[in-house]
């Protein structure tokens, strides 16, 4: 759920999407790479006493949210630059529903894995998301 959460945070601020790349290290979970804008990623996901922080920089905006799961459902509430990020997800016959708001887009996404690779499909505002991403020696790789 950390990664899925960066990933669609990536995806707003630059409207597009390129390459990053996530590994854990001692609990934390680091995402950096750049976005289609040439703007550098740079994340970290940890999880205290049952909630998932997440902290960094897309660009030049902060990034800030907290994620937490309550009877299945996983809430996400934060900051993105501005934008105030409002979110819940729940997995239902083996695909991940993700939906609610980042500013004024709205968030409409499914992700579910097949043959190792996941794959993330549906739209944040008026664009479209198609992203596939795959672990590879402890590396989520997303393109």
């Amino acid at each position: 759920m950390k990664k899925l959460i960066v990933l669609l945070l990536v995806f707003l601020t630059s409207g597009a999407y390129a390459s990053v790349r996530c590994y854990e290290s001692f609990g934390t979970t680091y995402c950096s790479g750049t976005d289609d804008a040439g703007n550098d990623v740079n994340t970290r996901s940890y999880n205290s006493f049952g909630t998932t922080y997440t902290t960094g920089t897309i660009g030049d905006e902060d990034v800030s949210t907290r994620s937490y799961n309550s009877f299945g459902t996983t809430y996400t509430t934060g900051s993105v630059g501005d934008d105030d990020v409002s979110m819940r997800s729940y997995d239902s016959f083996g695909t991940t529903y993700t939906t609610g708001n980042i500013g004024d887009d709205d968030v409409n996404i499914r992700s579910y894995d097949s043959f190792g690779t996941t794959y993330t499909t549906g739209s944040i505002g008026d664009t479209d998301v198609d992203v596939q991403s795959y672990d590879s020696f402890g590396t989520t790789y997303y393109y």
